[in-house]
């Protein structure tokens, strides 16, 4: 029988499997059993279980979050407060050529998804938060990539738009992740770097191979990592991986990146140039187990030391 075990906990007592359960919703009922059984020694507050036991809290979201507390954990792990929400309060003059950009990039956000259709309260609320961080933000405006970040955190709070918008102050705020959008691009340059020397200590072969057909970062890795997966992944996979990616820290990236190339490196050494272009920047198609690609990543020794991204994004507003 399949189980699912963290920290002395197991479901296999609480959920039998049968031939009609498939393993991956087996694991899905094992993580909801083994959170609810951790979140009642806690009043079932995940914020007093992070204050309480934070290693507790961090194994159970790099465990993966069930979809009924995946947004809660993830307030609580990126340090969220309502109190400093002003996105009520916000008056909206964003510069012409970021409305033009957002606009231009409202139509390719998850295209599939009929809550971001045209005319829909999806849309309006991508180009509401997207608007209103730009406008408050000038020193770091909007770039390409941001709209994917907003759109899953949409999808995952039931479109909760005030929510999105602190979540989005903290997430590219206080804990660096404005570094993937910052002027020049530091920060995904020093993700590449990283990424690089350990697919070469990791994976030589392909490491060879992408340097011998001359295949440029910009094409693929960089849109990993600006868009933390969501734009080459599909929605159920890119949350998974944001559970780990918010448990470890904006460094984890990296883990994930050398886990993935390694699961389809046989994909990737049978290619030239023109046809990995085509593949690795959209890999939808790829039959990935998520779970076991974030096993998997936990083998790669990377550091974890990153420049101090971080910025004061406490809204002004009149």
């Amino acid at each position: 029988m399949f189980q699912l075990i963290i920290m002395g906990a197991t479901c296999s007592s609480k959920v039998k499997s049968s031939p009609v359960l498939s393993k991956r919703r087996f694991r899905v009922k094992c993580r909801k059993n083994i959170w609810d059984s951790k979140l009642r020694k806690y009043s079932k507050s995940i914020k007093t279980l992070k204050a309480k036991n934070p290693c507790l809290f961090q194994g159970l979201l790099f465990l993966g979050a069930p979809k009924e507390y995946r947004w809660e954990a993830w307030k609580v792990a990126l340090n969220y407060k309502p109190q400093h929400n002003n996105y009520a309060l916000l008056r909206v003059y964003c510069e012409e050529n970021s409305e033009l950009s957002i606009k231009k990039d409202l139509g390719r956000t998850f295209p599939e998804e009929g809550y971001f259709e045209e005319g829909s309260s999806g849309r309006r609320s991508l180009y509401n938060i997207l608007t209103a961080f730009a406008s408050a933000h000038p020193e770091i405006g909007y770039c390409q990539g941001m709209n994917y970040l907003v759109g899953i955190l949409l999808l995952v709070s039931d479109g909760n738009e005030s929510e999105v918008y602190g979540v989005l102050e903290q997430l590219l705020g206080e804990l660096g992740f404005s570094g993937l959008f910052d002027f020049g691009f530091p920060c995904v340059k020093e993700l590449c770097s990283k990424f690089h020397s350990g697919l070469n200590k990791y994976c030589r072969k392909v490491s060879m191979h992408l340097n011998e057909i001359g295949m440029d970062d910009n094409l693929w890795l960089v849109k990993w990592f600006m868009t933390m997966f969501a734009y080459s992944l599909p929605f159920s996979k890119v949350v998974r991986i944001w559970d780990a990616v918010f448990a470890k820290g904006m460094h984890y990236m990296v883990n994930i990146s050398l886990g993935l190339v390694t699961l389809i490196k046989k994909s990737i050494l049978e290619k030239d140039f023109f046809q990995v272009a085509e593949f690795l920047p959209l890999l939808e198609t790829v039959k990935l187990d998520t779970d076991f690609l974030i096993r998997c990543s936990k083998q790669f020794k990377v550091s974890s030391e990153l420049e101090d991204y971080s910025t004061d994004t406490d809204t002004q507003y009149t």
